[in-house]
């Protein structure tokens, strides 16, 4: 059990009473987080006589990054995550993909939140199990959930920014951090030896320009849309996001990279199958453009997509890369590994991760024939590092997918589902999954001559921000 202080019970009873118009009271509360972890994450159980308030709540509060000298930083993510929160539970929509907001504090720096169970199971609980459909559903029910989520802000991100604006005055926008992506970006490659020529800072700021102007694709971005922060319920098929620290209004496809990307601020990072990340990309630009009210061009959404995906080699080329250059390193160290099984430190280094990424970017730009200039200076970049680092080895794929990692990936007969499996996975009717199988036996092989080039069956990818 938790014990709060007196004053901040008193705070937390105050925002419910206001916010239910009853009585309610604290029945007990019990802590979720790790110590190691920047939030205190509670779940407070309630006692109330009104039916409709809620038996229980997450209570969330922002601490400063041990890293973090004052707290101008925990102060934006703080005022962040309560705008995402508040905004997007306002919203008039047909399914909610997110807790409902119940009130915060700016005194206490907290969030008080929808509880959606004691369970918290994630795609990570997916992903590391061993049953490959339950994982293809899982992503396809992440990869639309997260296209209405972009969806569902497009054209509401003024009421977005007055909330925000409301709770921190000061609070930036996702372009403040451009001059210092450039800036790190131009010493890594010094650091390798490799000129930034005009031709691609201008590539690189013409990635920046598709960020931050507005355009179709401007939405609140969830900006740390990985396996974890979410609740993932197989029966229903639904998918609830979480954590909006991270979120800022931008261009959604942001987000949409961060399958073939590999959770770039992710730390559950394994591969996936280059098909897998093929037919979701498409399920995922499908979706958005049918529900979003402009109607787009495929070509507008191409460009933005591989620049989206660019924006992220820059992100390795100005962080992750100071991290690993001179020594590898893992997250051995994280807090909630001893929850995820078949998860081991040594699987989880971040060179491989970084390898990865890079190779990603390139096979896509070189297939739409665009950014040519960021293209080359990652196939250097990229060739270079091979050199440097003869002992990263490509990411092992997810558990779920371990049977396809093998030299040749070819499905002959597609499998014919039986009752257990549909019972396990209910979120998709048979007919449908049936004949999802029958498609993906039509793979093409996929044979690996050199583990990270073209048609590779390759790695995936680190944390930029500490959690």
């Amino acid at each position: 059990m938790f014990t709060l202080e007196e004053s901040l019970s008193k705070e937390i009873l105050d925002i419910l009473e206001k916010r239910f118009k009853a009585s309610i009271k604290i029945n007990s509360v019990v802590r979720l987080s790790d110590p190691e972890r920047r939030n205190l994450v509670l779940r407070i159980n309630l006692n109330s006589e009104l039916e409709s308030a809620p038996k229980s709540l997450i209570f969330k509060q922002s601490h400063r990054a041990s890293e973090a000298t004052d707290d101008t930083a925990l102060l934006e993510r703080f005022a962040r995550d309560w705008a995402g929160l508040e905004f997007l539970s306002s919203l008039e929509i047909t399914e909610r993909l997110t807790p409902k907001f119940y009130g915060a504090s700016k005194e206490y720096r907290c969030v008080l939140q929808e509880d959606f169970g004691e369970k918290h199971l994630s795609l990570v609980d997916t992903l590391t199990s061993e049953d490959n459909n339950a994982a293809v559903a899982a992503l396809t029910c992440y990869m639309k959930s997260m296209a209405q989520f972009h969806a569902n802000s497009v054209k509401q991100t003024k009421t977005y920014t007055e909330i925000l604006k409301s709770i921190n005055p000061s609070a930036k926008n996702r372009a403040h951090e451009f001059d210092d992506i450039l800036l790190n970006t131009k010493n890594m490659l010094t650091k390798l030896n490799l000129s930034c020529t005009t031709e691609l800072e201008q590539e690189m700021q013409g990635v920046f320009t598709m960020m931050k102007d507005p355009s179709a694709f401007t939405t609140l971005t969830h900006g740390d849309i990985c396996l974890d922060n979410l609740f993932h319920d197989p029966i229903k098929d639904t998918i609830r996001f979480i954590d909006f620290e991270w979120g800022f209004l931008g261009n959604a496809l942001t987000d949409a990279a961060f399958l073939r990307m590999s959770m770039p601020t992710g730390w559950c990072v394994k591969a996936f199958p280059q098909k897998i990340i093929e037919d979701l990309e498409m399920i995922y630009k499908q979706e958005l453009m049918d529900k979003i009210p402009d109607e787009i061009e495929s070509a507008l959404y191409d460009d933005a997509y591989v620049s989206a995906c660019g924006y992220w080699v820059m992100i390795q080329l100005a962080y992750i890369m100071n991290e690993v250059i001179d020594q590898e390193r893992d997250i051995s160290q994280f807090p909630v590994l001893d929850d995820v099984p078949n998860w081991k430190p040594e699987d989880n280094l971040k060179r491989p991760q970084c390898l990865y990424r890079f190779q990603k970017f390139i096979e896509l730009a070189s297939q739409y024939d665009k950014l040519p200039h960021l293209r080359s200076i990652a196939e250097k970049v990229l060739n270079q590092l091979k050199e440097s680092w003869p002992e990263a080895q490509p990411l092992k794929l997810f558990t779920a997918f371990a049977n396809d990692a093998t030299k040749t990936l070819q499905l002959t007969e597609p499998p014919m589902l039986n009752a257990a499996t549909i019972s396990s996975i209910g979120f998709f009717k048979a007919s449908s999954l049936q004949s999802k199988i029958e498609q993906e036996s039509q793979l093409k092989d996929f044979t690996q001559t050199d583990p990270y080039g073209p048609g590779a069956i390759i790695p995936y990818q680190p944390p930029l921000f500490p959690k």
